[in-house]
């Protein structure tokens, strides 16, 4: 289990946004209400595939505050970039994060990867 605890002053910690990447799927993550946390992808636009996100997954308990690309750093043709999901934790309670690596036109998209993260909020000093 990955533990998000806030601790010194209170001013850093609000601005701090914890990040994962593919490397925690499977992992459990511990957030309270208000907590927000970014879940970084790599992603390769040019291939036509993208990360997308299975919206169920979030259930009551956080939700998509924004979702952005990061291009490459880098002139080179096909370097991959970055997806950049920022979730909000809002309710108590669990629940399993879905994302798939898709080409979202195909008709039937089967996913090249999926990663998932277990979201646990709980109330401040729970």
């Amino acid at each position: 289990m990955v533990a998000l605890a806030s601790c010194g002053d209170d001013d850093a910690t609000e601005s701090a946004v914890r990040t994962f990447t593919e490397a925690d799927s499977g992992e459990e993550v511990l957030v309270e209400p208000g907590d927000r946390f970014d879940l970084r992808l790599e992603s390769n636009a040019t291939t036509g595939y993208s990360w997308v996100l299975d919206e169920a997954s979030t259930g009551d308990v956080v939700e998509l505050a924004d979702e952005a690309y990061i291009e490459p750093d880098t002139d080179a043709l096909g370097a991959p970039g970055e997806q950049v999901f920022t979730f909000e934790a809002v309710e108590p309670g669990t629940t399993t994060l879905r994302l798939e690596y898709v080409r979202p036109f195909e008709d039937e998209p089967a996913p090249a990867e999926m990663v998932e993260l277990v979201v646990r909020v709980d109330e401040a000093g729970g």
